[in-house]
């Protein structure tokens, strides 16, 4: 027997949940949140490397689910549909990112190192834990995700295959 605070994860609950948006129901919309946010928010953080802007990220999936429910058509399960959505924010985001660090390196006396108060270091986070975002952050975006989606969204192979779309 399940606890009435938390919500079901089964398929078809979260189906109806989209329905229930599609026709209106705000509340809807936050159940569905309330069920698949921490894991959408999870793999976004990793995927962009920045906890505010992941934290953005996955409000505007939402809403981006919100907007586009009556046109969800259950093929694969709701959370994919909610992954895919959060990956193509994500990587737009990030696309463009890129191209503002790439912009404010060509100006003219632009550094090369990041400064000693660079926000991982403000933080205090751990060598590892740095050297690990370095590296997720260093691959090609296609193989960072697939890696996000399996080892730390915690998707199979094939749900990854499906999200990706490989």
């Amino acid at each position: 027997m399940s606890h009435p605070d938390v919500p079901p994860t089964d398929a078809a609950y979260a189906q109806r949940l989209v329905a229930r948006m599609a026709a209106g129901d705000a509340e809807a919309l936050q159940l569905l949140y309330d069920t698949h946010g921490a894991r959408i928010l999870r793999f976004l953080h990793a995927l962009t490397g920045d906890q505010h802007l992941a934290e953005d990220l996955t409000q505007e999936t939402f809403l981006a689910a919100w907007g586009a429910a009556a046109r969800y058509r259950p093929r694969a399960p709701v959370e994919h549909w909610l992954f895919t959505i959060a990956r193509r924010l994500g990587w737009r985001q990030t696309s463009r990112h890129r191209r503002s660090l790439e912009q404010l390196r060509a100006l003219p006396g632009a550094r090369e190192t990041p400064d000693s108060s660079a926000p991982d270091e403000r933080l205090g986070l751990h060598d590892e834990v740095r050297r690990l975002h370095e590296a997720l952050v260093g691959l090609e975006p296609r193989l960072r995700l697939v890696f996000v989606l399996v080892r730390i969204a915690g998707c199979t192979y094939a749900e990854t295959a499906r999200i990706a779309r490989l």
